[in-house]
C-alpha cells in the first residue's frame, strides 16, 4: 500500500495497518478498492497506548455512508466508510457541515493510492477556502500558508466549537511545533492539489470561479450556522440516532479544556493567542 507519511511511529503505522486489515475482514463492504485515512491522535503520535483508531475509507464502489465499529487487539477501532462523492460535496458545499473535509485540516496519515488521493488531499483547501478568502480581503492581510492555515482552525472552530479542546490537545504537547509545521505542510499540499494559490484568496481566478464566495458577513454568518447544524446532525445520525451523543461530545470537549485550566486558563489564553498572532487576526471570533 502507498502512504503519506505524516512522521508518524512505526508502531502507530503498524496498528494501523493492523486495524485496515482487520476492519476488511470484520466489515466486508470496506473490502473493495479505496483510500484510508487515520486521523485523530494516532496521526500525530500524541495517543495513549489504548487510544483509539479513528479512520475514514473513501471509494468509489460504495453508494451510501456506513459506520462500523470494532476492536483490534484490545484497541477500539472505528471505520466511518463513505462514497467519495459525499466527501466531495461536503468539500466543496458543506454538505456534512465539514465532518469529512474539514476534519483533514489536522495531520493526518494516508493509506492506498490511485486517483482518489487528490480528491482526499484536496479537500479541506476546498472546504475553507470561501472562508479564508472572505477574512483576508475584509482585513487586508498579508498572506502565507501559516497565515490562511490558521485562518482555516479558526473558521473551524466558529462552525465547530468543540474542536477547540482538539486543537489544544496539540498546542499543549512537547511536539507542538512539529505537529503545527506538518499542519502547515499538508495544508499547502492541499491547495496545491486543489490548485488554489495564494493570491486566488483575494483576487479570484478562473480556477477558482465554481467556489462559493461570501458577499458580506451575513453571507458567512448563515452559511457558518447552516454548516453548524449539518456538523451536528451528521454526528448524531454517524452514531445510531442518539439524539444525545452531541451534547455528550461538546460536555468532553469543555471537559478537557477545563481540565487544563478552563477558558480562562494560560494554556488555553497561550493557543488563542498563538492562532491570532499566527493568522494576522485580532480575534477567533469571525466579524
Amino acid at each position: 500500500m502507498k502512504c503519506i507519511n505524516t512522521d508518524i511511529s512505526k508502531n502507530n503505522k503498524r496498528i494501523i495497518n493492523e486495524s485496515i486489515e482487520y476492519a476488511k475482514i470484520e466489515y466486508p463492504k470496506v473490502n473493495v478498492e479505496g483510500v484510508w485515512v487515520c486521523v485523530g491522535s494516532r496521526a500525530t503520535n500524541i495517543n495513549h497506548n489504548n487510544s483509539d483508531i479513528d479512520l475514514l475509507f473513501f471509494s468509489e464502489e460504495l453508494s451510501a455512508f456506513n459506520r462500523f465499529v470494532g476492536n483490534c487487539n484490545s484497541i477500539r477501532v472505528s471505520v466511518c466508510a463513505a462514497p467519495i462523492t459525499l466527501l466531495d460535496q461536503d468539500s466543496r458545499e458543506g454538505t456534512c457541515g465539514g465532518y469529512f473535509a474539514a476534519k483533514l485540516i489536522s495531520p493526518y496519515y494516508l493509506v492506498g493510492s490511485g486517483s482518489l488521493q487528490k480528491n482526499i488531499i484536496s479537500a479541506p483547501a476546498n472546504y475553507f477556502y470561501p472562508y479564508i478568502s472572505y477574512i483576508a480581503q475584509k482585513n487586508e492581510i498579508k498572506l502565507s500558508i501559516e497565515l490562511v492555515t490558521s485562518i482555516a482552525i479558526i473558521s473551524f472552530m466558529n462552525i465547530c466549537p468543540e474542536y477547540e479542546s482538539f486543537f489544544l490537545k496539540h498546542y499543549i504537547n512537547d511536539n507542538f511545533l512539529k505537529i503545527w509545521d506538518l499542519t502547515t505542510q499538508q495544508f499547502e499540499q492541499s491547495m496545491k492539489q486543489a490548485n488554489i494559490r495564494l493570491n486566488d484568496f483575494i483576487k479570484p481566478d478562473d480556477n477558482v470561479k465554481n467556489h462559493i464566495v461570501f458577499k458580506d458577513f451575513q453571507e458567512l454568518h448563515r452559511d457558518s450556522a447552516s454548516r453548524m447544524a449539518k456538523h451536528c446532525s451528521f454526528c448524531i445520525k454517524t452514531h445510531n440516532l442518539d439524539v444525545n451523543f452531541y451534547q455528550e461530545y461538546s460536555d468532553k470537549s469543555k471537559k478537557f479544556i477545563n481540565k487544563h485550566g478552563g477558558y480562562n486558563g494560560d494554556k488555553y489564553k497561550n493557543m488563542i493567542n498563538f492562532l491570532t498572532k499566527t493568522s494576522g487576526l485580532r480575534s477567533i471570533d469571525i466579524k
